[in-house]
């Protein structure tokens, strides 16, 4: 989201680049509005990475060349670019949440507030990831996550320059081994911790160096000549560039859900980027990318990606998850007259008649301080926002409640497809090991054994992996790699042979095609797990039942009704029985025993919103359907215990 270079500047503005902004701005909305018809979209990201770390490298080696350089100098031209439309952005969606959404939400927004006014927006991104996290949809400022990780990346660079710049010979060596290091996080760590490479600067730290590499090899060709020129130029260097439009294509259409990302796959949006800034402004498709209407998108292409998502994200909430694809293009046309306005009558303005009389040295203290002042008050109006959407209502608490959920190492998140060896150790007595598998629902079930079956001297392991049912060998989308990680499931299950194995899914979400998933091969592929299972010789096989599943998140639904008396049974979805009906049915047909954990919730169509047991008293769930804590422990308790004891009240 870097600028173009301004007049103190020698740089030589490059008018291609910005309209390879265009581009990847482009690619991103029509990914955002209807990602089905640009499925790898959000690859413009990482363009953008490339970008930044070209034009931030090239602005700094350039200063540090004419001697010009200073910390209050850059940083000061960092918040005069970034801070006035991000602020405005900010505030003006904060009204409209309020007014539109229900408490918890705003609360939820103040938290993405404050996350980026502090640049840690990413950190929080990853902090609340996973199948528990809310839909991204539902988070208006969840795209400043890639902001931040640039933010990150300001605060280390110019320093990291600085002192190579003095060891002139020893920048490409530091900028190779640090797209190399940062590469090898980026691929190393993606199988186990995709949420952490996703959203952290140091794996991503390599595309923004790669674009720092291509600044300085073009100082180190040239010493008359200004950056923004090509690094190489001639036959060779034209012949390698029409690499470039057909691996920048193949980054935006293919669908990289089918692998983790960035990872791998990472390598075709940067080395296409990369390929375009080095063949330079004068190459065929570069002087396409430098035309009036490319460019002027590129100028506007940061408030445009401020603006864009936010009117997304409420559409999204207000038509309850299902806003029409013309709705989702009209709003994100409607971001294009709000990023032009905020360029022209912001932007602009900020850059060319704040603080323009005062000496330089002093125009650089007062945007510092200008820039901070705002940061603060977004913050602490980020902080407001949570306290005052959340004061005196219990129920905004359950808005928080995955986060105090302590992770399980051996519950992989979405993507992830490789289980730790940590998770892989042999028991000290298999017979009396109870083995949960399947997906987010079985770590709650999970959680609600682990003490009763404690108290009873028996051992628990729980693995699985987000959105995965315990079926092998059962094509799911968007995660792709239930398959490989079932499969490494049912190989330690035969390894272990585990006296009970407990089967747990959100069995209503495979059963209504929710993830692409045919109903009738799940049933197919779960049938034959079973069986599996069976000649693997596990004596004790155990199919978990439904779970209530609302519309909409239950302490939501009970918050839109206000101060009203709060009803003691809520209808759930229909698909809650029907699902139910169908797993037992399947547990009967393949002779193992069913936990029925409906029945402890609901009858007559509807079931209860609040459990009491232990002492304590919850809301059945915390979110549209994973139990909570107490219901967890109920559940287990009564219906599961029993059946892994052989004596009722198998619990406590």
């Amino acid at each position: 989201m870097t600028a173009a270079p301004d007049a103190t500047s020698n740089l030589r503005y490059r008018p291609d680049i910005d309209g390879l902004r265009a581009v990847a701005v482009l690619m991103v909305l029509a990914f955002h509005a209807a990602g089905h018809m640009l499925p790898g979209g959000f690859a413009g990201v990482d363009v953008f990475f490339v970008i930044s770390g070209f034009l931030i490298s090239g602005i700094i080696l350039d200063a540090l060349r004419r001697g010009s350089f200073s910390f209050s100098w850059f940083y000061a031209r960092r918040g005069r670019r970034i801070l006035p439309a991000l602020l405005l952005v900010m505030f003006a969606a904060l009204p409209l949440v309020c007014v539109l959404l229900p408490p918890d939400q705003v609360m939820d927004f103040g938290r993405q507030m404050r996350g980026a006014s502090f640049f840690s927006a990413n950190f929080l991104l990853w902090k609340d990831a996973g199948y528990f996290d809310s839909a991204a949809m539902e988070k208006p400022l969840r795209h400043l996550w890639s902001l931040a990780v640039e933010e990150q990346f300001y605060l280390i660079w110019p320093l990291l320059l600085c002192l190579l710049y003095r060891r002139g010979k020893w920048i490409k060596t530091t900028l190779a081994a640090l797209i190399l290091i940062s590469f090898a996080a980026n691929v190393l760590r993606i199988r186990l911790h995709p949420d952490e490479v996703f959203y952290l600067l140091p794996a991503r730290l390599w595309e923004l160096a790669a674009g720092g590499m291509l600044a300085q090899l073009a100082f180190e060709r040239t010493t008359d000549n200004p950056p923004a020129t090509s690094p190489s130029r001639g036959a060779a260097a034209e012949a390698f560039y029409v690499a470039a439009p057909p691996i920048l294509l193949v980054s935006f259409l293919v669908f990289f859900f089918t692998a983790p990302f960035p990872g791998l796959a990472a390598l075709l949006p940067v080395s296409a980027t990369c390929i375009y800034i080095a063949a330079g402004p004068d190459s065929f498709w570069n002087r396409l990318l430098s035309k009036a209407p490319c460019v002027y998108i590129g100028r506007i292409s940061y408030p445009l990606y401020l603006w864009h998502w936010p009117l997304l994200s409420l559409a999204y909430i207000r038509w309850n998850g299902a806003p029409s694809i013309g709705l989702n293009c009209i709003l994100a046309a409607v971001s294009f007259p709000l990023a032009m306005l905020t360029y022209h009558w912001v932007e602009k303005p900020a850059k060319t008649k704040l603080f323009t009389a005062a000496p330089a040295a002093r125009k650089n203290r007062l945007w510092i301080t200008a820039g901070i002042s705002g940061l603060l008050l977004s913050g602490l109006t980020g902080t407001a926002a949570i306290y005052w959407s959340s004061y005196g209502n219990k129920l905004c608490a359950y808005a928080d409640y995955r986060t105090r959920i302590e992770r399980d190492i051996c519950y992989l998140p979405f993507l992830a497809d490789t289980i730790p060896q940590s998770c892989l150790t042999p028991a000290k007595q298999p017979d009396k090991l109870v083995f949960v598998w399947g997906d987010s629902f079985a770590q709650r079930i999970a959680y609600g054994l682990r003490n009763s079956l404690a108290g009873k001297g028996m051992e628990i392991r729980d693995i699985g992996a987000s959105g995965c049912p315990p079926a092998t060998e059962l094509a799911i989308h968007p995660n792709v790699v239930c398959g490989a990680v079932n499969g490494q499931v049912l190989d330690f299950i035969n390894r272990l042979k585990p006296g009970t194995v407990i089967l747990a899914g959100n069995w209503a979400t495979y059963l209504r095609n929710t993830f692409n998933c045919n109903p009738a091969e799940f049933l197919t592929r779960f049938a034959a797990t079973v069986a599996e299972l069976k000649r693997a010789g596990i004596k004790n096989i155990i199919i978990a039942g439904q779970t209530p599943v609302w519309k909409e998140p239950l302490y939501r639904n009970l918050l839109s009704r206000g101060t009203l008396a709060q009803p003691e049974r809520i209808a759930p979805s229909p698909e809650t029985f029907s699902s139910e009906k169908t797993m037992k049915g399947m547990a009967a047909k393949l002779a193992v025993p069913y936990a029925e954990l409906l029945p402890l919730f609901c009858d007559d169509g509807d079931c209860r919103v609040n459990t009491s047991y232990g002492g304590r008293s919850e809301l059945v769930v915390f979110d549209k359907a994973h139990l909570t804590d107490t219901a967890a422990e109920y559940a287990a308790d009564k219906a599961i215990m029993p059946l892994i004891t052989g004596k009722p009240g198998g619990g406590k």
